[in-house]
């Protein structure tokens, strides 16, 4: 037998048409409203204060079932709900107020208390997961907040409220200790790497996100009140380096003719783009790495590479294609890459067709399955249907769709770094394969992989 949705079987075996009477829908519509705010379906205690309706059919009505006494327009009455309940089980034995009230308004009653007390009991439950996680941070955590006093401070500013209704709220905490046990101590770290390592998304840490915003609320003890103003110096305070390049393309090692840098890197704007020209290659490694991705310069520059590389911060701007199609005709050769996902294969798609002789760096299949995080965090979907051809290899675009996880240029930081060192783009193979990699050189990327 299949249990009433409105009443939970109350109604079993009862006969409602006449409790049923639209003259009575008035008096459970009172019911249901007394139902819902106390969080009771069944209103078979108690008293209830009514309002006589206005029409006399209304008003008549109900004579039988909250006493014989006449009810006059506009009066007031209290009615025992134990009595009705009586009166109800005429109709039904085991009918009550509540019951009722549930058919005639088409709805179960008290719903609405149990979700507050649910919810606040499931608030509970991930305040007290939140606090375990803090209290198990290892203690080579830089930063290890007092369980109590940090969820206090979650509390006050909202972000428990805001964790409770996250998508995966139990996950968002864990990556947040994870992020808290990875802060380096010795050493900065950028933070689209940090969040690749934690998440397999380099912009799960970005401004305005869940996690990001968390981890800063939950060290918000921890950084001092002049670094909270702004994002960048809260990171700054816990080792974490955001996007410090900005610009037209950021060259390393790489300069217009006639220009003398002291030091990499060079941050070219668009002005410079539109009328620089470039010297011919006149060493023994010709090429020019070209990515899209910040995180993997700021890499390549901690690796003391003489080669040069280049980064577009993105997809090119017309001018910033042009002045790399000018590398080109100067002699140099170009090694493109950027993420695997839709944005990223029309990039280098762009890429290899605007610049003559330009060919694919580290953007085959095998290239793409070593960059797939293991356990990625809200996992996102590629839009397979945008994805564009890789006439490069036409087996990656099949292996993506197939896969349908976008990747990123974060996960292969090591070995683009290796090729960086080598001069030259490599086949797939992992970093520790190279072995012409001078030992100097090795503690290089050595520190790139372990940031």
């Amino acid at each position: 037998m299949t249990t009433c949705s409105l009443c939970g079987g109350a109604c079993t075996g009862a006969d409602l048409r006449a409790l049923l009477d639209p003259c009575l829908t008035w008096l459970w519509r009172r019911v249901a409203d007394r139902a819902d705010a106390l969080g009771d379906p069944d209103q078979s205690s108690g008293r209830m204060k009514i309002n006589a309706p206005d029409t006399a059919a209304e008003r008549y009505s109900a004579r039988g079932l909250i006493g014989e006494a006449p009810l006059h327009p506009g009066q007031s009455r209290s009615v025992n709900l134990a009595s009705l309940c009586t009166r109800l089980q005429i109709h039904g034995a085991t009918l009550t107020p509540g019951a009722v009230a549930a058919h005639a308004v088409g709805r179960p009653l008290g719903t609405a208390v149990k979700e507050r007390r649910a919810a606040k009991a499931l608030a509970r439950r991930r305040a007290q997961y939140g606090q375990e996680l803090l209290a198990d941070l290892p203690p080579t955590a830089p930063y290890r907040p007092d369980p109590n006093t940090c969820w206090q401070t979650l509390r006050s500013t909202n972000w428990e409220a805001r964790v409770t209704k996250a998508l995966e709220p139990e996950a968002l905490l864990e990556r947040a200790a994870a992020v808290l046990a990875a802060l380096p101590t010795d050493h900065r770290v950028d933070r689209r790497v940090l969040a690749h390592t934690i998440t397999g998304n380099p912009h799960a840490l970005d401004r305005g996100t869940d996690l990001g915003g968390l981890v800063l609320a939950m060290l918000a003890g921890n950084i001092p009140r002049e670094s909270r103003k702004g994002l960048r110096t809260a990171w700054a305070h816990l080792n974490v380096d955001c996007d410090t390049f900005t610009g037209g393309l950021i060259s390393i090692n790489m300069y217009p003719r006639g220009w003398r840098v002291p030091r990499p890197p060079l941050i070219l704007t668009s002005s410079h783009l539109a009328k620089c020209t470039w010297r011919p290659p006149s060493e023994r490694s010709p090429w020019i790495f070209i990515t899209e991705n910040p995180s993997v310069a700021a890499a390549a520059l901690a690796t003391g590479s003489p080669h040069r590389l280049v980064c577009t911060n993105g997809t090119p701007s017309t001018t910033a294609l042009l002045a790399l199609t000018r590398m080109c005709t100067a002699g140099w050769k170009l090694a493109v890459r950027a993420d695997f996902d839709a944005a990223g294969l029309r990039h280098v798609n762009t890429l290899l067709q605007a610049l003559p002789g330009a060919v694919p760096w580290r953007m085959n299949s095998t290239d793409y399955q070593d960059s797939v995080h293991p356990d990625p965090f809200q996992l996102d979907l590629l839009d397979v249907e945008a994805l564009p051809e890789t006439p490069w290899d036409p087996t990656l675009r099949q292996d993506m769709s197939v896969i349908g996880q976008p990747a990123y240029e974060e996960a292969l930081i090591a070995v683009l770094c290796a090729d960086l060192i080598l001069g030259r783009p490599s086949s797939s193979r992992r970093a520790a394969d190279h072995s012409e990699i001078h030992v100097g050189q090795r503690e290089a990327l050595d520190a790139v992989g372990a940031t």
